[in-house]
C-alpha cells in the first residue's frame, strides 16, 4: 500500500485499517459476516506502506476476477477518509488445494 495520509502518522499508528474485497469470502468482523482481506496498522517509519507476511491466502467467493473493488475502513466501519492519495495494492493468488 502506498505510504499517504492526510494528517501526522503518528496520529493514526495505533488505528487499523480494515481492507475489504468484493472477491473474498466472508469473515466474522465485529459480529458481522464482512468480506475481509487484511487488517494494517499504520507504520511511523513507512506510514501506510506494508508488506504482508507471513503471507496467508483468503478464500474467494468468485471465479470472475473481472471487476474487483476494495474498500478501505477504519475501525469504526466508515471509510478511510484521511487516505488522500493513490493507493496501489498487488494481489496474489495461487490455486486451491495447494
Amino acid at each position: 500500500m502506498d505510504k499517504t495520509t492526510s494528517k501526522p502518522i503518528s496520529t493514526f499508528q495505533n488505528k487499523p485499517i480494515f481492507v475489504y474485497s468484493n472477491i473474498c469470502d466472508f469473515s466474522n468482523v465485529g459480529g458481522e459476516e464482512q468480506p475481509l482481506l487484511r487488517v494494517i496498522q499504520a507504520d511511523p517509519s513507512y506510514g501506510w506502506n506494508d508488506k504482508f507476511y507471513p503471507v496467508y491466502y483468503i478464500p474467494l467467493r468468485t471465479h470472475n476476477l473481472s471487476d474487483i473493488h476494495f474498500y478501505l475502513k477504519d475501525d469504526r466501519n466508515s471509510p478511510a477518509t484521511f487516505i488522500d492519495s493513490d493507493v496501489w495494492m498487488t494481489l496474489h493468488l495461487i490455486r486451491y488445494p495447494f
